[in-house]
């Protein structure tokens, strides 16, 4: 369900009114989430089949946090599900049964699902199917468009499956596909910072684990070289809510620590990156704002492709859109 909490009225009416069966997957803040918290109280409140996907990353709210749950909610949530006639005493109430077990089912998640097939396995458990499990993104061949998220975390991951899907909905992929790099990581970093050389364009997912991710690290690191040489992708880097772009204190203590034969070129390479103008991309926004967000994400790819040694037709550097930032051509049409 789209969580824009500018539309909630119409958020937990969709749940009354459409919404038979409510799968609630519970990561390390779902709970504190307002919207969320919203859509389980209607969905128990009206009588919904409700099923709880329990990550390895949650951790259920203790008894004095659901005793006090206006502070366990984010800041201004109890005010705001208040406004939409949500009581504070029924998230409390709900909240409780959601972790009991107590009208809802469980499903138990034993690792995070970090890649489309991770995902897809765990769509045939909830609709007790034996399926087929294949990746729904392509091999990492001449001209695709890349995708790179932190290996380890689902939630990029899951935001990553979003980009790709909506680009294919919206008939934004092109012929040569997009290959989702978490999808082969038996490739390894070598192999995955050759799909990017090839690479027609690579968005890069920067989310609340890539200052740690030394595998994305040497990544982004590999591909600012190319683009010092004249060489690489049109790239572009689109954050994920919880992200903060890195302070000097980070280049100089904390990533030698996660990565310690890191020398000077490639922190100079990485920093490159972070100046660049980013992209935000919301998975927790409207599905008008998400079909923006990917638009304007696709649309600083290029068409035209040649390979990575090259030109790359009607794109060029845009000078007003700060260092890095790739522009191409017309913008595309829907």
């Amino acid at each position: 369900m789209d969580s824009d909490i500018q539309h909630l009225d119409t958020l937990f009416d969709t749940i009354k009114a459409k919404v038979r069966h409510l799968l609630v997957y519970l990561t390390r803040e779902t709970l504190m989430h307002p919207s969320c918290a919203g859509e389980i109280v209607t969905a128990f409140k009206t009588g919904k089949k409700v099923t709880a996907v329990l990550t390895p990353s949650f951790v259920s709210p203790t008894q004095e946090q659901l005793e006090a749950v206006d502070t366990y909610l984010d800041i201004g949530g109890a005010e705001l599900l208040v406004q939409y006639g949500i009581a504070l005493a029924d998230v409390r109430e709900i909240f409780g049964q959601l972790i009991d077990a107590q009208g809802c089912s469980h499903v138990k998640v034993e690792s995070e699902p970090t890649n489309t097939v991770h995902f897809q396995d765990l769509v045939s458990r909830l609709l007790q199917k034996e399926t087929k499990i294949a990746s729904t993104t392509d091999s990492a061949s001449p001209g695709c468009l890349v995708i790179s998220a932190d290996p380890c975390d689902s939630e990029a991951a899951a935001a990553a499956c979003v980009l790709i899907r909506k680009t294919k909905a919206l008939a934004l992929a092109t012929k040569e596909g997009m290959c989702f790099l978490s999808d082969h990581m038996d490739m390894g970093v070598a192999g995955h910072c050759r799909a990017i050389g090839s690479a027609r364009g690579l968005v890069v997912m920067l989310s609340t684990g890539t200052l740690s991710s030394r595998h994305q690290l040497e990544i982004i690191a590999y591909v600012m070289g190319l683009k010092e040489k004249g060489q690489s992708p049109a790239t572009v880097s689109a954050d994920l809510l919880g992200f903060s772009f890195p302070s000097m204190h980070y280049f100089g203590q904390v990533l030698p620590q996660i990565w310690p034969e890191v020398n000077e070129d490639q922190v100079r390479h990485l920093g490159t990156l972070f100046r660049t103008v980013s992209c935000p991309y919301s998975t927790h926004a409207s599905e008008q704002v998400l079909r923006a967000q990917t638009e304007a994400i696709i649309k600083r790819i290029p068409h035209g492709w040649i390979s990575s040694k090259g030109a790359i037709p009607g794109a060029s550097v845009g000078a007003d859109a700060g260092e890095g930032a790739v522009t191409a051509g017309p913008p595309m049409v829907v």
